[in-house]
């Protein structure tokens, strides 16, 4: 009997313990004012934005770049690091640069696209970019070759909490809906129940929420929601890029790899 119980103990302590989601630290640096973004590439090279200056560090060299004429760096696409996105909101610009950090190309809505008032730019396929319109608050496909914008969605009446994008798909959240737009503009909806102070999206059925000081992940498709084991709950902010978690506290950066189940 007692051997029964110490069974059924264990394989409840083991159930316990699978909602639970593990990560693994892969670096961690002090946390010093100007530091807007840290993240690794699948090649495992590492960036860091601080003080609007991008400095990439691979294991022989490291690269740097800045924009002095465009201002703050709003955001940056990583997914690709032989064209590497960096978009300046400020100056509604983007610019796309190689795996040494030297500048490809360049566009800027201001000249091009005056009605709009860009507040997202990702990477698609092909020389194409997501561009999310603060103004229409739409979505649209951008062709830098024949500079054409094509819109793939109707104006957003609600309020959006996050956004990511893939190459052919781009992730919108609105009132716990997450809104899948492809290229063509087809559009599919996945509603969700979770409560949450911060979302991250990661694709169209997964995402990040930060609730109180803990963070979740949460998969649609399998009913996942599982807490994530962290060093330091002390939370400032966080970045999902890819599977790269990047939580912001007081005093640190960590940055985790998630083991995904």
């Amino acid at each position: 009997m007692n051997k029964f119980f110490i069974i059924l103990f264990l394989s409840f302590s083991s159930l316990i313990q699978a909602q639970d989601l593990d990560v693994e630290l892969v670096k961690s640096i002090p946390n010093s004012k100007g530091i807007q973004f840290a993240s690794f590439d699948h090649l495992g090279d590492f960036y860091l934005v601080k003080n609007n200056q991008l400095t990439k560090q691979t294991k022989e060299k490291s690269y740097n770049y800045s924009n002095l004429l465009y201002g703050e760096v709003t955001s940056i696409d990583i997914r690709n690091p032989f064209q590497i996105l960096v978009f300046y909101k400020d100056f509604q610009s983007f610019v796309v640069l190689d795996n040494q950090l030297n500048e490809i190309s360049n566009v800027n809505f201001s000249v091009q696209f005056p009605e709009l008032d860009v507040i997202s730019v990702s990477a698609s396929n092909k020389n194409q970019y997501w561009v999310l319109d603060g103004i229409s608050r739409r979505i649209f496909i951008f062709d830098v070759g024949q500079n054409i914008l094509k819109p793939v969605s109707v104006p957003f009446e609600n309020k959006f909490s996050d956004w990511n994008s893939n190459a052919n798909s781009f992730f919108i959240e609105s009132n716990q809906i997450i809104y899948t737009f492809d290229i063509y503009g087809k559009v599919s909806q996945n509603p969700f129940s979770t409560k949450f102070d911060k979302i991250d999206l990661i694709s169209s059925t997964t995402f990040i929420s930060q609730y109180s000081q803990d963070l979740f992940y949460h998969n649609l498709d399998s009913n996942q929601n599982l807490k994530i084991n962290l060093k330091n709950n002390n939370i400032v902010s966080f970045q999902i890029n890819n599977e790269i978690l990047t939580i912001f506290t007081d005093t640190e950066i960590n940055i985790y790899k998630l083991k995904l189940p």
